[in-house]
């Protein structure tokens, strides 16, 4: 049944063909049924007329002043899991019908995936896609991800994803589409509308057409034009470095943009092609490995991140939250550096026919922060190093292994409230301490326990990089009469810091 005109509202069943009706038969399509499917798609609610902002804007500076203009709106298909088109069409209308009623409103949030907005563009339809991840359970880890607002029918329903979509080739090519997507979770973080991926290749300043795609040094110009600053950072000859700064990166629910290259035979020989993509998550590594610092002076850091091998990717190529593997590649680049290469597809089952074998060698990787938030990735693990003797003493003779990611204040302070932690101590640092909007969290734990972390100030550059900017110890796991807690209090009062420990 369809509600009014062409504009209305249709409810769909959700099966095979469904999105290749409305996207084209391709791989892309085959990976968002298979990603729908699993994740028990069974009904549509489609709009037939949706404005999005983002089309729109490429439509405006781009489309519009074409020879063949294509349809200035989008469709839009809402999605929803375990419900019939029945009893989806039935729970609209009575929820539609009792707005102050909340139970089929209830049932439709619970069964609510996310949407796909569907471009007039033929050979780049899937437009804004947000969809829920996959569910977090075992060793999943989506940390780059935002809530989401969206209206239908007078309805309203929330989900936690971030937006994909293909590039075009004409308004936007991979790199402003990696960046797009990167940028709304960044943008969402400073409390800023997200840039429509026209604007961000016009922030880039290329004086070349979009499709002929932009360096990483565009990629940074837009980024700071835009308000934005990036971190970068390569593999060259430290790849479990490399590996630990992009889960630093993601648990700071910051997204990374990956640069990547390979080799492409083509009619006029062999040329170099590059690559953009986001990641938006990481599978748990299992192994802890020392890690060696970016600093000469110092030993390796024992980290679990250093053995990172499975990284979920939004990949315009393909669809959201891919599963690609990282691999060391012995065979040096131009440069002489050990390769880090990243592999499309789980190499533990059998591959989907729609998943060929694609590897591409990563080149670097590009980080978009809030403009605030100034201490570098690399700089916030070195600090760990620095204050990492101490830490050491304090909990000696036991085999430490660290983290360190970005928080914020008001996280410390909400978590604080949910900790089994010495009520006068926590409160000391609830009324007592003033904390920055961004923070750098050093965290410390033994075998599977988590011991301790230590706050820092990411606001600004490290004057003095041996001294790291301390705010706060907060000893969670540390009973305050244990020899540890003794020696990490006596610690925290030569840096003049305030500390918290465990209730015992």
């Amino acid at each position: 049944m369809r509600l009014g005109r062409e504009e209305g509202v249709e409810f769909l069943g959700f099966g095979p063909d469904t999105l290749q009706e409305r996207l084209g038969p391709g791989g892309s399509t085959d990976y968002l049924n298979n990603y729908l499917n699993d994740l028990k798609v069974a009904a549509v609610a489609l709009e037939h007329h949706y404005v999005d902002r983002h089309y729109l804007d490429e439509f405006a500076n781009y489309y519009s002043k074409s020879f063949d203009v294509p349809e200035p709106h989008c469709q839009r298909l809402h999605l929803f899991s375990i419900l019939s088109r029945a009893d989806l069409e039935t729970l609209f209308h009575a929820a539609t019908s009792d707005p102050e009623g909340v139970g089929a409103h209830e049932k439709l949030q619970e069964a609510y995936v996310g949407f796909i907005v569907r471009r007039p563009l033929a050979a780049a339809r899937v437009g804004r896609t947000v969809l829920r991840t996959y569910p977090v359970e075992g060793r999943r880890h989506y940390e780059a991800t935002r809530p989401y607002r969206v209206h239908v029918a007078g309805l309203s329903f929330t989900v936690d994803g971030l937006a994909f979509q293909h590039q075009d080739r004409g308004a936007a090519v991979c790199a402003s589409t990696a960046l797009w997507s990167a940028l709304q979770r960044v943008a969402f973080m400073s409390g800023d509308r997200t840039p429509t991926p026209h604007a961000i290749t016009q922030a880039a300043g290329s004086p070349y057409p979009a499709s002929h795609g932009l360096t990483d040094v565009g990629m940074a110009t837009a980024l700071r034009r835009l308000g934005y600053i990036a971190d970068f950072f390569t593999p060259a000859d430290n790849r479990a470095w490399f590996r630990a700064l992009l889960v630093a990166s993601l648990e700071s629910h910051l997204p990374v943009v990956l640069l990547l290259r390979k080799k492409q035979t083509t009619g006029a020989g062999e040329v170099d092609v590059g690559h953009a993509i986001t990641l938006t998550g990481f599978s748990e590594p299992q192994k802890i490995v020392d890690v060696p610092c970016s600093l000469d002076t110092v030993p390796p850091l024992r980290m679990r991140s250093g053995s990172l091998d499975i990284v979920y990717a939004h990949d315009d190529n393909l669809g959201p939250h891919a599963h690609y593997e990282l691999l060391d590649d012995d065979k040096g680049d131009e440069d002489g550096h050990k390769q880090l290469v990243l592999q499309r597809g789980d190499s533990r089952g059998p591959r989907p026919a729609t998943w060929p074998v694609d590897r591409w060698q990563v080149v670097a990787a590009l980080v978009p922060k809030p403009e605030k938030l100034r201490l570098s990735i690399s700089s916030l693990l070195e600090n760990i190093a620095y204050f990492r003797p101490w830490l050491e003493l304090a909990f000696e003779p036991l085999s430490l292994h660290y983290k360190g990611y970005f928080g914020t204040g008001v996280q410390v302070k909400k978590t604080l409230l949910k900790e089994h932690v010495d009520v006068n101590e926590r409160n000391a640092i609830l009324f007592g301490l003033s904390l920055p909007r961004h923070v750098g969290i050093m965290s410390v734990s033994y075998d599977q326990i988590h011991l301790c972390e230590v706050v820092i100030d990411v606001t600004e550059v490290n004057r003095n990089p041996g001294e790291p900017s301390l705010l706060a110890v907060l000893a969670t796991g540390v009973p305050r009469l244990s020899q540890a807690g003794i020696r990490l209090r006596a610690i925290a009062g030569r840096f003049g810091l305030p500390i918290v420990h465990r209730r015992t």
